[in-house]
């Protein structure tokens, strides 16, 4: 919030009471889907701006292959994890026919 507007200003801009745009703001309660989106309408802004993750373009020009890199640690994450699943049921296997 910039210094010249007081949570009262933006609660009022927004249809909120003080109480409501004072809590949101500090964390304490989380604005719901229609809430983001009438803030965001309000406001001019995206959701990803409004909640501090990096806006959709700034993303596709930054992470240019980036997807493929991360299906591929996906896939390498999943293979590790099959592996530890089938060594698990083995030795709970072995378990069982040991008692």
């Amino acid at each position: 919030m910039r210094a010249d507007n007081t949570q009262l200003d933006f609660a009022k801009r927004l249809g909120l009471s003080q109480q409501s745009y004072a809590r949101y703001e500090s964390g304490k309660v989380l604005p719901g889907l229609e809430q983001i989106h009438h803030i965001c309408c309000t406001l001019s802004v995206s959701a990803n701006w409004l909640l501090g993750l990096p806006e959709e373009d700034k993303i596709a020009k930054t992470k240019t292959g980036g997807l493929r890199s991360n299906v591929r640690q996906i896939h390498s994450l999943a293979e590790k994890m099959m592996n530890k699943s089938n060594e698990l049921l083995s030795l709970t296997e072995e378990m069982e026919g040991a008692l």
